[in-house]
This record gives structure tokens, C-alpha cells and sequence, in this order.
């Protein structure tokens, strides 16, 4: 995928949770397994990290050239997100969502980080300078888009981990990878990169407060926000504004989703 937008997030399919790539670049959309699907970052997601200590969890150093997902969409760069807005799985009644991420594998650092108002600073949700796993907690209903910082051109692929929380019973838990083309990577070959086995289960305690407080002033903010991401030529701050959907109804999820049932499977079996 080179551009336009995609979000993944759980649904149930079976009875069985899984976590899809809701693909919106097609008419009507397409449910995709990740493993099918890669993110490619090019010439137009190239930026330059400001001079800013703030932007050290990049792991990148100031004017260094990275590449990134920002929060808005751009042309001819992907505009991948998450939410938690699949009715077949609002239907199953859960309290959230602790996302984790598990492994990277790939050149440099990759990191990802929520930055909104005026000058505020980056809140990181992935810090490209820790050990993995790394884990936030997600409220049912929402859907976010935030920015994705790779250091170095080559293929990176993300292993996720989503448990699930219920007011009784043990959460569900679900695993699947993110796969990227960084730089003049050929898409191919991130799509036959091995992926190693996962890390150990992350437990809520890892989750990161940093991250945890984002995404919960997200859930309780207002739908439309300004988001900044301190990434530019010469070191600039550029102004992105994205929209989080915070739909709490069941017509404005409607709305939001376009409706889980009017998405296609990309095969069969998974059609939700």
C-alpha cells in the first residue's frame, strides 16, 4: 500500500478474534490479513527530526533523515491508524484493549508518538530507545492515527499483541505483524520476511504511562483535534491536522466504520 487510508483493529469472525487490516483505498473496502499487506514508505515520507531533544524517541538524532507515517494524511504516503469500532466486536461488550508491541525487526529504531495542540511535546507510545514489549491501553469505540518514525531505509516488520478485557473472564489475547517497505526496500521482500517468535506475553504492567495518558486524553477530548508533527524540511515544525473519531453511538460508529458488514474479504474465510 503507497498511500491513502488503512486502520487495523480485532473483530470476531467464527466466534474466533482476530485482528484485520481494514483496507478504504478500494470500492467497497477489503478486510486484508496483515501477512498479505505491506506499508510503503518512499520519497514522500521522508522528513528530517527537528533539533529537539523532545524528538529522542525516534531513536534518531536531530536532522537525521527518517521516514514516516504522519498523522494526517499526505499524498502518496499510507495513512495507517487502529480503532476499536468493528461491531462484531463492541458487541462482545469488552472494557478495552492493552496493545503491545512485541518485536521489531529491521535496520535502526522504529517508534511511534501522538503529539496535539500548540508546541506540545511529543507523547510517545512506541519509544524508539527502549527494549520491547511496549504496551498502551485502548478504550472500545476509538479511532486514532498517530505518527510512525522508521531511522533507516530497509524492511521493518512490527509484531503486535492485543488482549482483550472483559468485566468477568480472562481477556483474549491475539497476535499478527506489520510489514514495511522503507526507503527503495522492494515491497517483496517485506512481504517474505521471516518473522521470529514473539516475545513473551506482555503484561498490563508494561504498559508505558506516557502512552497509557495519551490515548486516554483521546478518549475523553473532543473528536476533532490539531496534531503536531515536529518532522520538515530544515528541522521545521509542520502543522498535520488529523481527526480522531471518538464515535460513542451506534449510527455515528456506523458512520465512522462505513459499516463493518459492507467491507469485502480479501479470501473467504475471513469475512467478518
Amino acid at each position: 500500500m503507497h498511500s491513502g487510508h488503512a486502520d487495523f483493529g480485532p473483530l470476531f469472525h467464527d466466534g474466533a478474534l482476530e485482528i484485520k487490516i481494514r483496507d478504504d483505498t478500494v470500492v467497497p473496502p477489503v478486510w486484508r490479513d496483515p501477512n498479505d499487506v505491506v506499508f510503503v514508505l518512499g520519497a514522500a515520507a521522508e522528513n528530517r527530526v527537528p533539533d529537539s531533544a523532545d524528538y529522542g524517541l525516534t531513536g534518531a538524532d536531530p536532522g537525521q533523515l527518517v521516514w514516516a507515517i504522519p498523522q494526517n494524511q499526505v499524498a502518496d504516503v499510507p495513512w495507517l491508524g487502529w480503532n476499536t469500532q468493528a461491531p462484531s466486536f463492541l458487541d462482545t461488550h469488552p472494557t478495552g484493549m492493552t496493545l503491545s508491541v512485541t518485536g521489531h525487526q529491521g535496520p535502526g529504531t522504529a517508534s511511534l508518538f501522538l503529539q496535539s495542540g500548540t508546541f506540545e511535546a511529543p507523547q510517545a507510545l512506541v519509544d524508539g530507545r527502549k527494549v520491547l514489549p511496549q504496551s498502551m491501553w485502548i478504550e472500545p469505540n476509538t479511532h486514532v492515527h498517530a505518527n510512525w518514525v522508521f531511522s533507516d531505509p530497509g524492511v521493518h516488520v512490527l509484531t503486535l499483541q492485543a488482549d482483550v478485557d472483559y468485566p468477568t473472564g480472562p481477556p483474549q489475547t491475539v497476535t499478527t505483524v506489520l510489514r514495511f517497505a522503507v526507503g527503495d526496500t522492494d515491497p517483496q521482500l517485506a512481504l517474505a520476511a521471516t518473522v521470529n517468535d514473539p516475545a513473551e506475553p506482555a503484561p498490563a504492567a508494561m504498559r508505558t504511562p506516557e502512552a497509557t495518558a495519551a490515548l486516554t486524553d483521546i478518549a475523553d477530548g473532543d473528536s476533532d483535534r490539531l496534531l503536531w508533527l515536529g518532522l520538515g524540511a530544515g528541522c521545521a515544525l509542520v502543522l498535520l491536522v488529523a481527526v480522531i473519531v471518538w464515535a460513542r453511538s451506534r449510527g455515528t460508529r456506523g458512520a465512522a466504520w462505513d459499516a463493518e458488514k459492507d467491507a469485502q474479504p480479501s479470501m473467504p474465510e475471513a469475512t467478518p
